[in-house]
Order: structure tokens, then sequence, then C-alpha cells
């Protein structure tokens, strides 16, 4: 079976896969509550106003990262007898893992961001893993959709 790289990165999944995570981070950031929301919301409207089409582009640069760092997990998930469309069982059921393989892409590539960026991200950045688990579900289930139905997401 393929990579879940190259699943994830073939047409038409890859352009289902960046929009999905697109919207995905759009909610998550308009749906945060309290004055984290509110900070949130503030320093993603900045960056917004500096780069248009922010989540959009940080999709594009960090789901194909996304996709190589979940690897591990997708081949080990495929040998334990689970189906491509049915990975979100593994990402859930191996939180921590998967939340720590996420944080180290955003780490690594928010290091070659303008300081805007980098600086907004380091403000929140003691707060990641929290965030990332809010949204861990609705990045799993994305993930199934695109592997299942690109044409769908």
């Amino acid at each position: 079976m393929a990579s879940l790289s190259e699943i994830l990165l073939a047409s038409p999944q890859r352009e289902a896969l960046i929009a999905g995570g697109a919207e995905l981070l759009e909610k998550a950031i308009a749906e945060r509550g309290g004055l984290t929301g509110m900070a949130y919301r503030t320093g993603y409207a900045m960056i917004k106003a500096a780069k248009p089409g922010a989540a959009r582009r940080a999709s594009v640069e960090l789901m194909p990262g996304f996709a190589e760092a979940l690897n591990p997990l997708f081949e080990q998930h495929l040998q334990q007898g689970g189906s491509a469309e049915t990975f979100s069982r593994t990402l859930l059921g191996n939180a921590d893992t998967t939340i720590t393989r996420l944080i180290a892409v955003a780490d690594q590539r928010v290091e070659g961001s303008s300081d805007l960026v980098r600086k907004t991200y380091a403000r929140f950045r003691g707060n990641a893993e929290a965030e990332v688990a809010r949204i861990l579900p609705g990045l799993a289930t994305l993930i199934d959709r695109v592997i299942a139905r690109p044409e769908q997401v």
C-alpha cells in the first residue's frame, strides 16, 4: 500500500486536504472562546492583514509535513489490520504521539517564517498541546474523508 504522504498528496486528495485543513484552522480560531480566543483571533487577524490567505497558506505549508510525520502511525495502523479509511482511530488512540508529531512539524516550519509569524507563534506555543488536542478529532476525520472520498470534502 502507498504511504500516507503518497495518498494524501496525490491529486485530488491534496487539494481536498489543503482546503479542509484551511477550513479547520479558521473554524478552530473562530470558535475559540474566552480571552484565549480573543487573543487567537487578534493574532490571526494580524497575520491575515500582513499575508492574506493565511489559513490556506498554512495548510499548504504544513499538510505535507503532517502527512510525513504521521506516516509511521499509518503504517502501524495498516499492520494491525486497519483500513486506510479508518486511520482516525489510530490517530485518536495515540493522541499524545500524534500531537507531538504535529507540533514538531509546526515548530520546524515556523523557524523559516517572518518575524510576525514567529513572534505570534511564540506567544501561543505554550498552549499548543491543548489546542492541537482540541482540533485533533476534526483533523483525524478530515484525513479519513480525504482518503475515502476526496471529492466530497
